[in-house]
């Protein structure tokens, strides 16, 4: 759990680093794996398609994942992640819902500190995703305007809920490999409660974000995470992200809870109960039941 003083921090920053919660090479590495093995299959139909010429065996995940996209000017966000689109789903739309994912979402030591803020009736909620981030200068340069690719533009995560959905939705935004200045980590301008809903525009890089004269005026706060570190985000946070400028991807997950009686936000997708200490029965634990 956390102490006073952390809550304390979140509520006043509107966000906070917690050190070393997961154990990299116990929770981390089999996410690893399991992408590991999905970017085999996606090399493979790469190549039947005449999209590859070349398979990149013998690197590691980061390494191979870099080669893909450089070779390919793609980013194939949606293959890699953890929930469908909004819009044109078919049976054939790829998303990714394995056991180690699943395992980290219902992860105790990461429940434990959800519980802290939200309560014990915790929901996992469906909007979250994989963030594949490519190097800045893998792509042309008509295709780096991208938030996928460059800087993530400043933004506040229930500005993509219904105004009127009232959930106490909480990020925990982890990095899988290290995240710092150069390969994109997040900043933030401080201030969570104190920060209503700022209206969204649709500006050129990634759909909605805060239009920049409403942040021009304020410093960022630049925070690097290690494996094994993760950022609690209060919904009403303004962040963004860095550009990718090193020569490697950056790799995070943005999960996502609210109190099981509240709305997701998102009906049309499903959520499920990751935690309750009222009907622990009600848990979901089986991650083909997830699938």
């Amino acid at each position: 759990m956390l102490n006073e003083a952390q809550i304390k921090t979140y509520q006043n920053q509107g966000y906070l680093l917690v050190e070393k919660v997961l154990d990299p090479v116990e929770t981390l590495d089999p996410i690893i794996s399991e992408y590991t093995i999905l970017l085999d299959d996606l090399v493979r139909g790469l190549i039947a398609e005449g999209k590859l010429t070349e398979s990149f065996e013998g690197l590691d995940f980061r390494a191979r994942m870099t080669e893909v996209f450089k070779a390919t000017g793609e980013t194939f966000a949606q293959y890699f992640n953890l929930c469908l689109p909004l819009v044109n789903v078919s049976k054939d739309t790829p998303f990714w819902t394995g056991p180690a994912i699943f395992n980290l979402i219902c992860n105790a030591k990461l429940l434990n500190i959800v519980e802290s803020i939200i309560g014990p009736e915790i929901a996992s909620n469906p909007v979250q995703y994989v963030r594949i981030k490519p190097p800045q200068n893998t792509f042309a340069k008509g295709m780096r305007k991208s938030g996928l690719v460059g800087k993530t533009p400043w933004h506040q995560d229930a500005a993509v809920l219904p105004p009127d959905c009232g959930t106490e939705l909480i990020t925990v935004w982890m990095p899988i490999n290290d995240a710092d200045e150069l390969n994109g980590c997040l900043q933030f301008i401080e201030g969570g409660k104190e920060h209503d809903l700022i209206k969204h525009g649709f500006g050129p890089v990634d759909g909605l974000e805060i239009p920049q004269e409403v942040v021009s005026n304020r410093e960022p706060v630049v925070v690097p995470a290690k494996r094994g570190d993760i950022l609690l985000i209060h919904r009403n946070c303004p962040h963004s992200s860095l550009p990718n400028v090193s020569n490697e991807i950056r790799f995070s997950l943005d999960l996502r809870y609210n109190p099981s009686h509240q709305s997701s936000g998102r009906e049309i997708f499903p959520n499920f109960i990751a935690r309750s200490r009222k009907n622990p029965a009600s848990e979901l634990r089986d991650p083909e039941k997830w699938t």
